[in-house]
């Protein structure tokens, strides 16, 4: 059986513990290699805002509602409000279309469309 030398090192980060995984030999490169099987912790990137909004309607309380596809999104969160009202009602997607219905007869609405991440590696458009 083969006798493993003692070492001591002090490592400072993470960028130390994997430049030991590449430049040590032997059993310290098994040992390491769990530092580097994980990977660095990074910053989830922001999803793109939809573009290509399109509202058709041909029934009084509906609207269909749609637009162009943002890559990596989960679904996608619509807003919308009657004009002269201060608080934006919600619904979900999960394609790049919806159909809303019960909308008030001859009124006038705002629409807003948000992508939605998967809140680890892609976060919510604006």
């Amino acid at each position: 059986m083969r006798k493993i030398r003692e070492r001591s090192l002090r490592m400072e980060s993470l960028e130390d513990r994997m430049l030991l995984a590449v430049t040590a030999g032997g059993i310290e490169t098994a040992a390491a290699a769990a530092y580097v099987a994980d990977p660095l912790p990074t910053e989830a990137a922001q999803l793109a805002t939809p573009t290509g909004f399109r509202a058709a309607s041909s029934v009084a309380n509906k609207v269909d509602l749609s637009w162009d596809a943002v890559p990596n999104a989960s679904g996608y969160t619509i807003y919308y409000q009657v004009s002269n009202a201060t608080q934006w009602r919600t619904k979900t997607s999960t394609s790049n279309s919806f159909q809303l219905s019960g909308l008030n007869k001859n009124s006038l609405y705002n629409f807003k469309v948000v992508a939605n991440g998967d809140g680890v590696n892609y976060t919510d458009s604006e």
